[in-house]
This record gives C-alpha cells, structure tokens and sequence, in this order.
C-alpha cells in the first residue's frame, strides 16, 4: 500500500483515504428482469472500498426475497429466504472439497448468481464469467447461458421453485431441462418453497 518514496499507492488511496474527489465509486441497481430497462431501485455510492464493499453487500442482501410463515408452537413467523442458504451452502462445500471432477451450481441469471454469492458468502463457489477458463475439478458457479454446451460431473441446481420454474411456462421449461441435463453423474436439486411442478 505504500510506494517506495513512502507515499500510498492508488490501492492505498482507494483503501484508507476519507477524500470523496478520491472514492471509489459503484452503482448498485434492483432489476425488475433481465432487460436492464424497468429499475426498481438505483443507488450511486461513493466510498472508501471497505465501505463500499459492506455497503454493496447490505443492498443484495436486503433485497433477498423472503416469504414469512406462520405456525406452531406459539404461532411464532419464520422467515424462509429465498435461496435455501443452508441446503446450498453444504452442497456446494462438499463438491468444493471433493478432487472428484468438476461441479457446476447452474443458476438462469446474473442476478440469481449476485443472491446467491451474498446468501453462501465465503462458501460461494468461483463465479465463472464468458472470459473465465473452467478448472478440471472443484466447484463453479455459472449462468445458463454460459453452461450451454458443456458438461459436468455433478450440477447443483439451487432453486428449482414453482416461481422461477411455472409449469405453464415452456420457456422456463426448457431451461430446467438444460441445467439438468449438464449433469454426467450426480444431480443435486434445492427448492425454496414448492418444488416446480415440472420435477413431479
């Protein structure tokens, strides 16, 4: 963080420095799809990272769906995330330990992979990117249409709920069957609520 000459480096600035000219700076959006058209809700931040880090952590977090359920004993509320934290989490650190080929955690979008990262933290498997290279063994975390084409040892399907897989819905369909057909060997499968009525 230090330069030679004992000044701080530009990492140091971005760091440690309380100068706003200098903040690092992020946009943090809630999209209502995958158009990037219709924003829910849209924040410009500007801080030091550590900062701005937690902060864009809270804004993801926060907008985890949740649903509350009522029951016995004592009619307390539960509150059930929408990623089944963890269901996933434990999957996703047996696969990451294992040298036995590789596992993918296939999600349908970008923004589903973003929950999931902030819901499993430091157990979230390496989000793959178009530019990424796949490693031979361990566990990633990849959109479907970056999984198209490809195989692997053992898919992790995260959510397979009646919400993001309607029954009457043939596109939704057709992307449950090509994240489950990714799988050469073993196929795990969560859902957060109703299972989509497509796995019955």
């Amino acid at each position: 963080m230090l330069a030679s000459d004992g000044t701080l480096t530009n990492a140091g600035i971005v760091m440690f420095c309380h100068s706003p000219i200098q903040y690092p700076r992020m946009k943090l959006g809630l999209l209502a799809g995958n158009d990037k058209l219709d924003i829910f809700d849209l924040q410009q931040e500007g801080l030091p990272l550590i900062q701005l880090l937690k902060k864009a952590e809270f804004f993801v977090v926060s907008n985890i769906r949740r649903r509350f359920v009522f029951g016995e004993p004592g009619m307390q509320r539960r509150e059930i995330p929408e990623i089944p934290r963890e269901a996933v989490r434990e999957a996703v650190r047996e696969a990451g330990s294992s040298d036995e080929g590789l596992t993918a955690v296939i999600v349908p979008w970008k923004h589903e992979a973003t929950k999931l990262v902030a819901a499993l933290g430091n157990d979230a498997p390496q989000l793959v990117d178009a530019t990424g290279a796949l490693p031979r063994s361990g566990c990633v975390l990849l959109t479907l249409p970056l999984a198209k084409g490809l195989e692997f040892d053992h898919v992790i399907i995260p959510n397979a709920s009646a919400g993001l897989f309607p029954a009457d819905d043939r596109i939704a369909k057709n992307r449950l069957y090509t994240s489950i057909s990714r799988a050469t060997r073993e196929l795990d499968v969560f859902a957060l609520g109703e299972l989509t009525p497509l796995l019955r």
